[in-house]
């Protein structure tokens, strides 16, 4: 699992509805990082899935080190 809090301190709280360009714009505006969506995320599936049961593979570590990867790019000015 990806843990069982359900507040981020790195995150601000944007509810339950952001939507995918709400999170791009939060994104590019520094409001918010890759791997803080991408956590939310996963706290959200590992906190809905056995109602819902809605992926196959959820593969935690390989999504986390994608959005650190694109953090970094961002912060490096590659994106």
């Amino acid at each position: 699992g990806v843990g069982r809090g359900r507040t981020m301190t790195a995150s601000p709280d944007f509810g339950d509805d952001l939507s995918i360009r709400g999170a791009a714009d939060a994104i590019r505006s520094g409001r918010l990082r890759s791997i803080d969506l991408v956590h939310r995320a996963l706290l959200r599936i590992e906190e809905s899935d056995d109602a819902v049961r809605a992926w196959v593979v959820v593969d935690n570590e390989r999504a986390l080190h994608a959005a650190t990867d694109a953090d970094r790019e961002i912060e490096t000015g590659m994106s």
